[in-house]
């Protein structure tokens, strides 16, 4: 009888003991984001994030448990980032799909499918000078905002501190006048995170895209259109629509040094991550 409870005894302590110091594991997405809570006054958005399970990239996005973005590799240049919308009054399902023409993972141009023609159309090019981004051209928004261009990019310290933006405008009356304005960054002491939107992405100012647009998109699975700064931005200086406002956007972040909430104007983005 003592032999045996020896036994149970040695058993029990050495059991314990390896449960003691067995790491903690960790799960496949550690640390990837796993959903996005905006807010605008209510609950605007309510996104969740599906990774593939081999090659860990994101796949899509979903909203309110619909489903609102999709990734498709079109082949090893090109990727397809599709959306699946409603219209605002109507409530009518819609799809916009963008394509991203990829070189060793940076987007060199963006193109939008006409559905009604089945053809792309252009809306944005990207240049690079060697690491850094050179310019950015868009169409705009005609007639409000129209070709509208970024270049003179400048950096301090990884961090880009402040560019030139060209655009015109359209008047009632149909005449355009012609901008150059500067546009300044400042910011946080919070290194660069992927997850983070209103990076300076070159989609702010095109109607349709909210925070969780194609280059915030495909940001996450490491393809870019601008060059990552070395910090997320405090500060930013907008030269669109008519307006030279600046907006401050504000972080919380956890233990971890992972942002958990931000706060850009009267919106707000809570933010979680898979353990």
């Amino acid at each position: 009888m003592r032999y045996r409870l020896y036994i149970y005894l040695v058993s029990y302590l050495i059991l314990n003991a390896c449960q003691k110091n067995d790491p903690v594991t960790k799960g496949r997405f550690h640390g990837k984001l796993k959903s996005v809570l905006e807010y605008r006054d209510t609950l605007y958005g309510n996104y969740t994030f599906e990774y593939d399970s081999l090659s860990l990239k994101l796949k899509r996005v979903r909203n309110f448990n619909e489903l609102y973005i999709d990734l498709k590799d079109i082949n090893n240049n090109k990727i397809e980032v599709k959306y699946s919308l409603k219209e605002m009054f109507s409530g009518t399902n819609y799809t916009k799909t963008v394509y991203a023409y990829i070189e060793s993972n940076k987007i060199r141009r963006f193109t939008q499918l006409d559905t009604i023609s089945t053809t792309e159309n252009d809306i944005m090019y990207i240049d690079y000078d060697s690491v850094y981004i050179d310019s950015i051209y868009t169409s705009g928004i005609y007639p409000v905002v129209a070709d509208i261009s970024y270049s003179d990019y400048s950096f301090e310290e990884q961090n880009c501190t402040h560019l030139l933006a060209s655009y015109t405008t359209y008047s009632v009356g149909g005449g355009g006048t012609s901008h150059v304005d500067t546009v300044h960054y400042t910011y946080s002491t919070i290194p660069f995170s992927k997850y983070i939107p209103y990076q300076m992405s070159p989609f702010h100012f095109l109607n349709g895209f909210d925070a969780l647009d194609p280059s915030f998109i495909l940001g996450i699975n490491d393809i870019y259109s601008n060059s990552p700064n070395k910090n997320l931005i405090q500060r930013f200086q907008s030269v669109y629509f008519l307006s030279n406002d600046s907006y401050s956007i504000s972080y919380q972040v956890n233990s971890l040094n992972q942002v958990i909430k931000m706060d850009i104007g009267s919106i707000s983005y809570v933010f979680e991550y898979f353990e």
